[in-house]
């Protein structure tokens, strides 16, 4: 479709009539039945405020409006984030509305063929040149969809600069005969009957570039190479030591490895033995449009979307493959993980301690006292402490038997009880239930880094040891005489051979979550043997492959050798591409659908607008383009529910998806989908067509939506929508030259300058010294000194009505809500002056915090009657059908496609 970036206009006052044959399948349902949260001013007589007529304030639709608005964003559409930075506000931040009010559309009914309605689908028929189930290969294609390659082959296409931007420009060859679009056609009532395009005296060669690249789409090319640069990233590092660091481990210390430089084996490999042929079809809808058809749907001949079938080779994959085989260095033996467990010291694996368990009390139950007298003559309620007990207190003997209960302290453990307290026979052992202190088989000493060097171990900093009685404590001396003081459980063991059994060769290791544990190396002679001519063992603070790669340590009552801690050792990694080759692209060119219209929205008159976004890069591809919206408004009548005189926009309501918290422009335009059906949404509720301050009307509905239309409802949300009018003043940057300010000559009475002449600014009064001295120069809200007239500030100040529509979204289920609120100020004669739109999403706490999201700020409008065009036709209109939008000229070429939007703008992104 060829584009004019440079004569972009918006369409107003341009007549729908929607004529639907039948009613459509909606992928909404509204569920709610209860209007117990619905609340309205509305039925209010009279609010006692000021009121005025809308259509005095909103644009003016029956005459040519030419507005631009400053356009602030959060992402910005010309730079970056204008919402908190205003003043970097460029000249491509704009946002156009214009109209046409010479020009009525009619849309065409469901016996034209260029339309496809419900109970039609037979002429379905005729739009599908193919069935795209039965394609396998390019022979099984009906030629009717193919693009003569005569026709491409005259067409060409070329990047030219126009007014500094790049844009595309076709040949467009004249022809010596008419011709359609499709070849297969060749009269011109067959070929536009059939939904293809007639041409007469040139073809139009912007049909031919599909994808809009400036390349023109032949039927098909052979021999074409599927080339794939395929990376085999790989990369390692060499472990080169493991050091002591006494500040890792919050201050405790540990071991840090210390790697060499990334080694990268990584390679490409090219492989292009894949060769396949290309070929384009061209068809109106395709079976996958069709899926979609609920009811009357409108077509655009010169949109195109498209398709790309893969045809395979019947043949096995191919694979591309590598192996990088390498030498590297890791850890090998974790000694620094180790912590000992034989707590006992004797070589072998020890069963648990043998406790008694009595609970915290220290007493079994015949020998608990439960309630009695203290010495001082008080009453002792603890229960917890072990002597006789004393039928006489209630307490002890609830059933007043003369006995004592069974358990007169009340700590019994079941499983009844989760009571700290109640422990007694829970069949764990309890600090500090009593027990038998495993004694020592050998006298030991435990050694210490001693990093300050002071010969004395210390905390501060931690000076790490190695616990050799399994206490935590740091003890100078094991001796035999004594346990550790603690309740030891069964000892730890490493189950070398897997076979879930303790073996007398594994050993009695605890394993440390991270490297804290201190290596010691006892023969420190080298003799393979430690005895009394060993000095004091040899803490490994550092270890390499080439220092302290070698120890002996304590381990199972004895001492055993370790070698190669840091070890090297061989491996290879593979990595492998699989592709199944290509035999055939197939590309399937279809028209877009434009709209699908519901029954019960037929017959009614809708004025046009469109709103116009350009000279910006939105696609990334460095060309400068353009992007526009629909607005399609009517003023309510006494036919509709909400009576006459409000402000109605078809739209198609947008819903997220689950789980929702979509932020960023980009996240919006992924999360949030559109539904299917049209529905006339009141933008501006009046009471007979006059606004008032202080309205307000709150509706609530629940929403079943099919999400992804495939039939099934899969989304309920509750929907609550408030709307809100005050009356308030508006700054509008809307003066400009002479209307910005005034310079008072020097020789004047009002210039307090103390030289030269003086600038004073209408907007907000400020006084500026042009040539006095740098403390009489005035400053604007930019921090631009005010040097010129040009200086001051634009804003201008009107009286306004606010209006405030806020709608939430509450998704059933997870309950998280999503906000949107839209502000507009209606300024009698002018219209919109500024409009603002902000989001919110389920906040903590119920902290509600808006995030405003874009903004429009008028800076300039005309409106102009109509002209004399009016006589060109009886009604005064020129009629135009709706798929002419995109073939006429006067409108730029440019097709109708409704978007979802507030009153005139959206969530947007840069991209989008």
């Amino acid at each position: 479709m060829k584009k004019n970036i440079f004569n972009l206009i918006i369409y107003s006052l341009l007549t729908l009539f929607l004529i639907s044959c039948q009613d459509t399948e909606s992928d909404v349902v509204d569920v709610s039945d209860d209007d117990q949260q619905n609340s309205s001013t509305i039925g209010i007589d009279d609010l006692g405020s000021a009121e005025s007529n809308l259509q005095d304030l909103f644009f003016d639709l029956n005459k040519s409006l030419d507005y631009q608005y400053n356009y602030y964003t959060v992402s910005g559409i010309g730079n970056s984030n204008t919402i908190d930075f205003p003043c970097i506000i460029g000249d491509n931040d704009k946002l156009n509305l214009y109209s046409f009010p010479e020009f009525l559309v009619e849309t065409k009914n469901c016996e034209n063929p260029l339309i496809v309605c419900e109970d039609d689908y037979e002429s379905v028929d005729s739009f599908l040149t193919f069935e795209i189930s039965q394609i396998e290969s390019a022979e099984d294609l009906t030629p009717n969809g193919l693009l003569d390659e005569s026709l491409a082959g005259l067409c060409e296409c070329s990047i030219i600069e126009v007014d500094g931007l790049d844009v595309r420009d076709y040949t467009n060859p004249p022809l010596d005969s008419p011709i359609c679009q499709n070849s297969q056609f060749t009269n011109e009532t067959a070929c536009e009957s059939n939904g293809w395009i007639w041409f007469d005296e040139f073809i139009d060669c912007s049909l031919m570039d599909v994808n809009e690249d400036c390349v023109m789409d032949f039927s098909y090319e052979e021999d074409l190479v599927n080339s794939y640069e395929i990376e085999f990233p790989f990369t390692y590092q060499n472990l080169d030591s493991l050091v002591w660091d006494v500040e890792a481990n919050n201050g405790n210390g540990r071991y840090i490895e210390i790697f060499s430089p990334t080694i990268d084996l990584s390679s490409t490999v090219i492989e292009a033995s894949d060769t396949f042929r290309t070929s384009n079809r061209w068809t109106i809808i395709n079976e996958w449009d069709l899926e979609d058809i609920s009811g009357k749907v409108y077509i655009d001949h010169k949109q195109w979307n498209d398709t790309t079938l893969f045809i395979y080779d019947n043949v096995p994959d191919t694979v591309v493959d590598t192996t990088y085989n390498y030498s590297f260095t890791t850890l090998f033996d974790s000694l620094m993980y180790w912590k000992n467990a034989d707590c006992n010291n004797d070589g072998i694996r020890t069963e648990a301690e043998i406790f008694y368990d009595t609970g915290l009390d220290g007493c079994f139950d015949d020998n608990e006292r439960g309630v009695f007298y203290n010495e001082d003559g008080s009453l002792n309620t603890l229960k917890n402490s072990c002597g006789e007990c004393d039928p006489s207190f209630p307490q002890n003997d609830a059933n007043q038997d003369g006995i004592c209960d069974d358990d007169p302290n009340g700590d019994n453990w079941n499983e009844a009880f989760t009571i700290f307290e109640r422990l007694e026979g829970n069949g764990v052992y309890d600090y500090p239930e009593d027990h038998e202190d495993n004694l020592h088989d050998k006298e030991l000493t435990e050694h210490y880094y001693d990093i300050n060097g002071n010969g004395q171990r210390d905390t501060n900093p931690f000076e790490p040891f190695v616990d050799l009685n399994c206490n935590n404590i740091y003890d100078t001396l094991i001796t035999t005489d004594t346990g550790n003081r603690i309740w030891d459980d069964a000892e730890s063991y490493i189950d070398l051979n897997g076979n879930g059994d303790y073996d007398v060769s594994e050993y009695l290791i605890e394993r440390s979550n991270k490297p804290d544990q201190i290596v010691l190396n006892y023969d420190t002679n080298g003799d393979n043997v430690v005895d009394e001519t060993d000095s004091d063992p040899l803490i490994l603070t550092n270890i390499s492959l080439l220092e302290n790669n070698s120890t002996m340590i304590y381990l199972n009552g004895s001492y055993t050798n370790f070698d190669n801690i840091i070890k090297q050792q061989e491996d290879s990694n593979y990595q492998f591409f699989k592709y199944t080759p290509i035999k055939e692209l197939v590309t399937i060119n279809s028209n877009e659908i434009i709209e699908d219209i519901p029954s019960d929205l037929s017959n009614k008159d809708y004025n046009v607008t469109k709103t116009l976004w350009d000279n910006v890069d939105y696609n990334g591809d460095g060309i400068p383009d353009y992007d526009y919206d629909y607005n399609l408004f009517r003023y309510s009548d006494t036919d509709d529910e909400a009576g006459s005189g409000n402000l109605l926009k078809l739209v198609h309501p947008k819903y997220y998806y689950h789980y929702g918290y979509f932020e960023t422009p980009q996240e919006i335009n992924d999360g949030f989908f559109e539904v299917v059906e049209l529905v006339d949404d009141i933008m501006i509720h009046t009471v007979s067509g006059n606004i008032r301050d202080g309205e307000e009307v709150i509706t609530f509905d629940e929403i079943d939506v099919d999400s992804d239309n495939d039939g099934i409802i899969d989304h309920r949300y509750e929907v609550t929508k408030i709307f809100e009018v005050d009356t308030t003043s508006v700054l509008v940057p809307l003066l400009k030259g002479s209307d910005l300010g005034e310079i008072i000559p020097e020789e004047e009475n009002d210039n307090i300058c103390s030289e030269g002449d003086m600038i004073r600014c209408f907007s907000d009064g400020l006084l500026s010294c042009i040539d006095g001295e740098d403390t009489e120069l005035a400053f604007n809200s930019c921090g631009d000194e005010i040097e010129s007239i040009e200086d001051c500030s634009p804003n201008i100040q009107y009286p306004a009505y606010k209006i405030t529509r806020t709608k939430e979204i509450t998704l059933v289920g997870n309950g998280v809500q999503f906000g949107e609120r839209n502000t507009i100020w209606l300024v009698e004669n002018i219209g919109i002056v500024k409009d603002k739109l902000e989001h919110r999403w389920t906040e903590p706490d119920n902290n509600i915090e808006w995030k405003e999201f874009s903004r429009l700020e008028l800076e300039s409008y005309s409106v102009n009657n109509i002209g004399p065009n009016l006589s060109r036709m009886f009604s005064g209109y020129e009629i135009l059908e709706i798929e002419d939008f995109g073939s006429h000229n006067s409108f730029d070429n440019q097709p109708y496609i409704p978007k979802p939007t507030g009153i005139i703008q959206r969530s947007r992104t840069r991209n989008d």
